[in-house]
């Protein structure tokens, strides 16, 4: 890799990285409007935004497959829904959103064969992921639609001393389809983050362009899952891409690396927000005993 492109595309952003980094709350409002979805709108939608922001904070910086969050989510949700609710929430939440990146993933890579000239090598390959992904597509939503995640969940709590009683809300067909657009509409807002770094970069690129990248990315991060926050990957995938395109691959090194900053920035920022908050509420329970016990 070149590296005085990379810092040469760095000089060029500069503060204005703050855009990208301004962008992240219009998926983050879809993901919380699919929980708020799927808990039935029981929870304030502040909260609920508050909830999303912290809870995937934890979610980047513990390598628990990404999943280091959601104890804590279904923590802070027992404050207005009981913890049998918060957990089927959450987890019908996570296999939304694992379904949706099959989904979104399989249609990414499908158009990229259709609309994008591939050696028959790369067009023999990327039509046969986006078919296998398009059947476990479906093969998930079925799972979903099922008891079987309810059972499991179940099982789980009584097994940890949680919950004796589990009980199971069925997931209505007319909610699924609902939560699932909602987490496919900000998967595609994602769209809008390489057309801004590409707009600070001082680069024109055809939107073909952009769902390659887009579609590369996905399938990078979709294959290798396993690789916490796809560190890494993410940043090869996009390179990739950019060659796929005929641009340059320390471009696309670049791009990646622009993007992992605005991971960290919303990470921290959401440890720094629940920080905060936790502090704020022990001061003001704090104040509150002294003046009981100055009453007293």
């Amino acid at each position: 890799m070149d590296t005085r492109i990379i810092l040469e595309s760095f000089e060029l952003v500069g503060a204005k990285i703050f855009l990208v980094f301004a962008i992240a709350p219009l998926w983050i409002t879809c993901n919380t409007l699919c929980l708020s979805t799927l808990l039935k709108h029981q929870v304030p939608f502040p909260n609920l935004l508050y909830n999303q922001v912290t809870g995937d904070a934890y979610n980047v910086i513990t390598p628990f497959a990404g999943l280091g969050g959601e104890p804590y989510k279904v923590t802070h949700l027992t404050n207005w829904i009981s913890i049998d609710t918060a957990s089927e929430g959450i987890l019908r939440d996570r296999l939304i959103h694992s379904l949706s990146g099959l989904m979104y993933t399989g249609i990414m890579t499908l158009v990229v064969v259709t609309f994008m000239p591939l050696e028959q090598k790369l067009f023999y390959a990327f039509t046969g992921i986006g078919l296998l992904l398009t059947i476990f597509s479906a093969l998930l939503s079925f799972l979903i639609l099922s008891n079987v995640p309810n059972k499991f969940l179940g099982g789980m709590l009584k097994k940890l001393k949680l919950l004796e009683n589990f009980h199971s809300n069925p997931l209505k067909r007319s909610t699924f389809l609902q939560a699932l657009f909602l987490k496919l509409l900000g998967r595609g807002l994602n769209l809008l983050e390489f057309i801004t770094i590409f707009f600070l970069l001082g680069i024109q690129p055809a939107f073909l362009e952009i769902v390659t990248i887009s579609a590369m990315l996905a399938l990078s991060g979709t294959l290798l899952f396993i690789v916490p926050q796809g560190i890494g990957v993410n940043e090869a995938g996009i390179s990739g891409a950019f060659k796929l395109v005929g641009r340059s691959a320390d471009l696309g090194l670049s791009v990646g690396l622009i993007r992992r900053a605005r991971v960290l920035f919303w990470a921290f920022l959401g440890v720094g927000l629940h920080l905060l908050v936790t502090l704020f509420r022990r001061l003001r329970r704090e104040n509150k005993e002294l003046k009981m016990n100055k009453e007293e």
